[in-house]
């Protein structure tokens, strides 16, 4: 019989390699064993959000000119202080880091829109009637705070499509490494070693 063992909240909680995303989602497992459940879920929502958007200006200072162009949209609606562009950005931040980035595949996309979903019950209860207010249950609640580590917070941006436009340009490059251990070294340590395990080719 297989066991079953619940992931240490503290040890997932290390695995996060933002410092700031790392103290939005301990902020949430604090609530969490507080018994503060909806304002989990929100800290949840806020550290996937913000781990998202880092991850794309990490990709834009890298020249990736998608993550450069939907940078200056955010930095011009702040900068505006345009709460409706703002709102439209956080309303595709999921769908874009699926579809444009590839930092979530599709089942994580599923489990990472429950969050949002939940977060939306939670941070708008007067859209909902007295006798149905939202109450999660811890069950939930841990299971989101899983989810938004093990799906995107412990991971450098998987570079996804425009990472291939990138090792092609630099194969051609003349500065490519000649020979086949360096090379290896050179891909593995700009691309390979940056994307999920899921996403590397497995050896047969």
């Amino acid at each position: 019989m297989k066991e079953v063992r619940l992931t240490d909240l503290d040890e997932l909680a290390l695995t996060v390699r933002d410092r700031t995303a790392r103290s939005y989602i301990l902020e949430a497992i604090d609530a969490y064993r507080g018994g503060a459940y909806r304002s989990s879920i929100i800290s949840t929502w806020i550290a996937v959000n913000f781990d998202i958007i880092s991850k794309i200006r990490e990709l834009s200072n890298q020249g990736d000119q998608m993550a450069q162009a939907m940078i200056d949209k955010l930095d011009q609606a702040i900068a505006d202080k345009k709460i409706g562009p703002l709102q439209d950005i956080e309303e595709k931040l999921l769908e874009k880091a699926s579809t444009d980035f590839e930092f979530l595949t599709y089942q994580e996309h599923l489990d990472l829109e429950r969050l949002k979903y939940d977060r939306n019950l939670c941070a708008h209860p007067a859209y909902v009637t007295e006798e149905v207010l939202f109450e999660p249950e811890p069950e939930r609640v841990r299971m989101h705070i899983v989810h938004a580590v093990k799906h995107l917070l412990q991971h450098q941006p998987v570079q996804g499509k425009s990472a291939l436009k990138r090792i092609v340009r630099d194969i051609k490059s003349s500065s490519f490494p000649l020979t086949l251990d360096t090379a290896c070294l050179f891909l593995n340590a700009r691309y390979l070693d940056r994307q999920k395990p899921s996403k590397v080719p497995k050896k047969h």
